[in-house]
């Protein structure tokens, strides 16, 4: 809140604070407006202690402290909703009439005591009993279905009342520790939706004003007269055609901008707060000046609401600041009026009597900013006063729209965030219910994504030699505890594919083995064990000497099977490459060995049972030794193979072996043939 917001509820403090009084504490009641056909703000009113209560609807008149309803008796009324008295029980007779002229209009009617209330936006009713009513039985003023009059005035003007009956005297009666009343005004533009709509007028801050509807700067200006003064008609001009004149204040001129013309008075002059009416009214004079500056403006020949009015461009751009120790600045949205049919009216019209030097500030101004009006105790020492301060856009009106965003808003959240719950709870079931082979699987799919997928095997005699990257799912076959992807470390030792990035996990690093997979034991189904072995690659891998040591194999009936090393003849013509890609055969396939794959069902074996462990050689001096996925590549020799795969292979009926993406081959190898016909595609 503003500094000069403070002020305010300091001066309000001291206000209730003086004489002695210990005021008891209070809150606001919001009083929700609607705009009827005229352009009136209207309040929901209830008459009546009756088990059938009354309701009306009343317009609001700031300059009269009288509340005024249609009779039954009442034959000009227009045939408004009338109060019957007959059917109250709480209705009091009370001695004498009055006539109460509003500008043009005038209500003539005698006087009652009822019970009463304004409807609040919660759909109770602020109740104030015993008030002073005048019921009308002549009346120009009702029309629709608008029904009375709201006095919001304080009968302060001359001896043409009694303050105790307004609203706010008898109020201060019934509380008699408070030394004033105060309300805030946060009024909508004065347009006209429908006779049903309910709240588009704005609301008052009954009681307490709201402080937090306001920002900035508030200038505040001391009414020209005071609750329960004497005839003060010497000190109000009586232009206004109002029989009170309580809401008057000091302005201290105003200027507009209207396009690329200027034109302002900074004469102090008298100016009148009225919601009753929906525009603005300037001495005539003054109202000529402001319209000359708009090109295209005319003069209606008829006044309209008792003053004069001007057409203007619908698509007029304009400005108009009132002066009341800072500048209140209104612009189109408010002074230029859509009147249907493609013309616009201004909303700022003249008085029709040239000699009228007053201002009236009507519905229009009222609407633009927040104003409260403080009314004092008489003989309390707080005068009556005027608050004018900008509006805090975003509580200074009751928003339907926005709270029904908010609500459908805060649903959907919650039904998003419902869903995202749900979606969580049952993915997590799934994988709870997932078989281990699947998860093993997706495992071995993801650490073959992340390093490249990379492969390079030789199927040149219908064998396959495949060193396998380490899985996460090892643990299980080997008896070794899984370690955490943290502990895997990178490397790329591969002499052939040097940008293959492959983990090496140190709970594989054993003394004395210079590399984790120097030895391997291969179980394959027919019962043969296949011992350690290792051979050793020139990194040109093509027409190089090529190393390797016998290996020996014990078959299920005991016999011993020795496979002798074999050397790379002069006329391989093989190129290294990264890239991994099948290669046919022409080669003759050799009898005498067997691959690694399940030629029945095409499902391979070499990695189903492999034992990770140390190995007592070295490879220090082996510098062109291929270490796929950071261990080297073991040629596994096939076991002993049926006679009648070995007459499949030698006919070439065999079924060729399905490379696997995983695993990376090393180099080819074979017995007694030749690898010269080998139609390479890699690269």
């Amino acid at each position: 809140m503003s500094l000069s917001g403070l002020v305010l509820l300091a001066l309000l403090a001291v206000a209730r604070a003086q004489s002695g009084f210990n005021p008891a504490p209070l809150s606001t009641v919001k009083i929700p407006l609607s705009v009827d056909r005229n352009l009136r703000y209207t309040a929901d009113v209830n008459m009546s202690s009756s088990p059938d209560t009354q309701r009306f609807r009343f317009a609001l008149a700031a300059n009269t402290g009288y509340t005024s309803v249609a009779g039954t008796s009442c034959s000009t009324c227009d045939n408004v909703p009338a109060y019957n008295r007959t059917l109250s029980a709480s209705v009091q007779s009370f001695p004498g009439s009055k006539n109460v002229t509003l500008g043009t209009q005038s209500v003539v009617g005698n006087f009652i005591k009822e019970n009463c209330g304004l409807r609040e936006v919660n759909g109770t009713a602020w109740q104030y009993p015993n008030q002073t009513i005048i019921v009308a039985n002549d009346s120009s003023l009702f029309s629709d279905l608008t029904s009375g009059i709201v006095g919001l005035g304080t009968n302060a003007n001359g001896a043409t009342g009694d303050f105790d009956d307004t609203i706010y005297g008898g109020w201060l009666i019934r509380n008699p520790t408070q030394n004033n009343f105060s309300f805030g005004m946060a009024l909508s533009a004065p347009k006209f939706d429908s006779e049903t709509s309910e709240g588009n007028g704005g609301h008052i801050d009954w009681v307490v004003p709201d402080h937090s509807a306001y920002t900035g700067t508030v200038a505040t200006r001391n009414a020209m007269v005071s609750s329960g003064s004497s005839s003060s008609t010497d000190v109000v001009s009586n232009s206004f055609g109002l029989t009170d004149n309580d809401w008057v204040i000091e302005m201290d001129g105003w200027a507009a901008t209207l396009g690329g013309a200027s034109v302002s008075n900074s004469t102090s002059v008298q100016a009148l707060l009225e919601p009753l009416f929906p525009s603005i009214y300037f001495p005539a004079s003054q109202a000529n000046l402001l319209y000359a500056g708009i090109s295209g403006a005319q003069q209606l020949p008829t006044p309209q609401n008792g003053g004069q009015v001007w057409s203007i461009p619908c698509d007029t751009q304009m400005q108009v600041g009132f002066q009341f120790g800072q500048n209140f600045l209104l612009d189109q949205e408010v002074l230029v009026i859509d009147s249907g049919n493609g013309t616009c009216t201004g909303a700022i019209q003249g008085w029709p009597d040239e000699t009228t030097d007053s201002y009236l500030l009507g519905g229009s101004f009222i609407s633009g900013f927040y104003v409260i009006f403080i009314i004092g105790r008489p003989g309390s020492g707080v005068p009556n006063s005027v608050s004018i301060a900008n509006r805090f856009q975003q509580s200074s009106k009751t928003n339907v729209g926005a709270i029904v965003g908010g609500v459908v808003g805060g649903v959907v959240f919650i039904a998003a965030v419902g869903l995202a719950i749900f979606y969580l709870v049952v993915r997590k079931r799934r994988i709870q219910r997932r078989a281990p082979s699947a998860i093993a699987k997706e495992e071995a799919a993801a650490a073959a994504a992340s390093m490249g997928g990379m492969e390079k095997y030789y199927d040149e005699h219908g064998a396959a030699q495949y060193a396998n990257p380490l899985r996460n799912s090892y643990a299980s076959r080997s008896g070794l505890p899984t370690p955490p992807h943290s502990a895997f470390t990178t490397t790329s030792s591969h002499p052939l594919l040097p940008e293959a990035q492959s983990p090496v996990s140190p709970l594989l690093n054993v003394p004395g083995s210079p590399t984790p997979m120097a030895a391997m034991t291969y179980v394959t189904p027919m019962g043969a064990t296949a011992l350690s072995s290792r051979g050793n690659y020139n990194p040109s891998e093509a027409g190089s000497h090529v190393a390797r040591s016998s290996t020996m194999y014990t078959t299920a009936d005991g016999q011993n099977i020795t496979i002798d090393p074999f050397m790379m003849p002069p006329s391989a013509q093989h190129s290294p490459s990264s890239a991994g890609f099948s290669q046919s055969t022409k080669g003759q396939q050799s009898p005498s060995w067997q691959g690694h794959t399940d030629a029945s069902s095409a499902t391979s074996h070499d990695a189903q049972l492999i034992n990770f462990g140390p190995s007592g050689s070295s490879a220090a001096s082996e510098q062109g030794s291929v270490r796929p996925y950071g261990a080297q590549a073991i040629p596994l020799a096939p076991p002993p193979m049926s006679r009648k795969y070995a007459e499949a292979i030698a006919s070439g009926d065999a079924p060729r072996s399905i490379p696997r993406q995983l695993e990376t081959p090393a180099p080819p190898y074979s017995q007694n043939s030749a690898v010269s016909e080998s139609e390479t595609l890699l690269d």
